[in-house]
């Protein structure tokens, strides 16, 4: 079953891209990203569930918010916000 990751950045960044490529790379994911947010956030697609990924890319990216999540079924109903 594949899975959706999603990667947003506290920030909107003009090298937030460029350093999620090079984090993917080095996890040896090759998938197309989806950018959802110029510099601030994009989707992966991932042909397993990505628990090892996911633990990787927090200390490839530090401060970046990571989710990971089913790709069947996914729909955006809700968007939660933490306002800091």
């Amino acid at each position: 079953m594949s899975h959706i990751l999603t990667i947003v950045a506290p920030t909107p960044s003009p090298d937030f891209p460029e350093k999620v490529k090079k984090a993917l790379n080095s996890l040896s994911i090759t998938s197309d990203i989806d950018w959802l947010s110029q510099n601030r956030a994009c989707d992966v697609t991932l042909e397993n569930n990505g628990a090892d990924i996911v633990s990787a890319l927090c200390q490839l990216l530090p401060q970046t918010d990571i989710v990971i999540g089913p790709a069947a079924g996914r729909r955006k109903k809700l968007l939660l916000a933490d306002m800091d």
